[in-house]
C-alpha cells in the first residue's frame, strides 16, 4: 500500500498566507481548510481536480474564516462530502462568519464567498478518520490561536497537519489574548508527537520540530516587548509605537506585518496592563 502523501497549498500575502492541505491516499484526497478568498478556494480544488481523485472529506481544523470562507468553492460538484469539525469550531463558524463577511466585503468583493458552507458532521476530539486504510487523527486541542484548534496526525507518513498552531516567518495572530495557553498547546504537541517526520504550519512552511520551538521563542519574546515597553503599567500611543517598531525590527522579513498593532492591544489586555488611547 502506498504511503499517504501530504501537498500544501499557500496563497498570497493578500489572501492571509493561508495553508491547505490535501491528504493523498490510495485511492482517495482528504483536505485540510478552505482558504479565505474564492480564487485561492479554487486554485485548492484544481490540485485536487490535477491529482484525479476523488475528495473523500474535508476538515476544518478551526473556526477563523481564512480557513473555511472558500468551502463552496472547493467542494463545488464534488457530491455529498463530508465536512468533518468539532462542535466548538462549528460553532466559532456560526459566532464570526456573517459579522465578518460584513467587514471584508467591501475591501473584496465579488472574490468574498457570498455565503457560508458550515460542518455537516461533528465529531469529537480524538476521531479517527480512516480513508483506503489510511488513518487520520484529528486531535483537538482547545482555546489557544482560535477557540478550538485541531491538529491532523497521519501516522503511516509521520505528518503533522499543526495548522495555525505554527507560524513560520508570519507574525503570531496574537488577538484572541491566550499566548499562553498557545504555548501550552505548542509543548504538548512537541511531546506528543515527538515522533513525527514533518510538521507542516498553517501559515508558513514546514520542518521539523523546531517550528514549534521557534513559535514559542516568538511569543514569548513578543510578550517580554509588550511588558518592557509600558510605563507604570501603562501603554500609550508612543510607547505602543515603539513596541510595534521593535515586534518588527527583531522579527525583520515576518509576513502579515499588519497584526502586529493589533497583538500589542491584546498582549496589553492579557498581561493585565492599561492601554490609553
Amino acid at each position: 500500500m502506498t504511503a499517504p502523501r501530504v501537498h500544501t497549498f499557500t496563497s498570497t500575502p493578500g489572501e492571509m498566507d493561508t495553508n491547505s492541505f490535501l491528504i493523498e491516499t490510495e485511492r482517495s484526497i482528504v483536505a485540510v481548510d478552505a482558504q479565505f478568498l474564492a480564487t485561492p478556494a479554487r486554485q485548492v480544488r484544481q490540485m485536487i481536480d490535477k491529482i484525479g481523485k476523488p475528495l473523500a472529506a474535508l476538515l476544518v481544523s478551526h473556526s477563523h474564516p481564512d480557513h473555511f470562507n472558500g468551502i463552496p468553492m472547493l467542494i463545488e460538484g464534488c457530491g455529498d462530502v463530508p465536512i468533518l469539525a468539532t462542535q466548538a469550531v462549528a460553532d466559532g463558524m456560526r459566532d464570526c462568519a456573517d459579522r465578518i463577511r460584513q467587514k471584508w466585503l467591501p475591501m473584496y468583493g465579488s472574490e468574498y464567498p457570498a455565503e457560508t458552507i458550515y460542518p455537516n458532521q461533528i465529531i469529537e476530539g480524538g476521531h479517527v478518520l480512516t480513508i483506503d486504510g489510511t488513518e487520520i487523527v484529528i486531535d483537538s486541542l482547545g482555546p489557544g490561536e482560535a477557540p478550538d484548534l485541531c491538529v491532523v496526525w497521519v501516522p503511516r507518513s509521520g505528518d503533522m497537519i499543526a495548522g495555525d498552531l505554527i507560524y513560520d516567518g508570519v507574525h503570531a495572530w496574537l488577538s484572541e489574548q491566550r499566548g499562553q495557553q498557545w504555548i501550552d498547546q505548542l509543548l504538548l504537541v512537541k511531546d506528543r508527537y515527538a515522533h513525527a517526520a514533518r510538521f507542516h504550519s498553517g501559515h508558513g512552511g514546514s520542518g521539523s520540530s523546531q517550528l514549534l520551538d521557534n513559535l514559542i521563542n516568538y511569543i514569548e519574546r513578543f510578550r517580554d516587548f509588550v511588558s518592557e515597553g509600558a510605563r507604570d503599567g501603562v501603554i500609550d500611543q508612543p510607547l505602543k509605537s515603539a513596541i510595534i517598531i521593535r515586534t518588527k525590527e527583531h522579527f525583520a522579513g515576518f509576513k502579515q506585518d499588519w497584526w502586529v498593532p493589533l497583538n500589542v492591544d491584546a498582549m496589553t489586555k492579557e498581561l493585565g496592563l492599561e492601554l490609553v488611547s
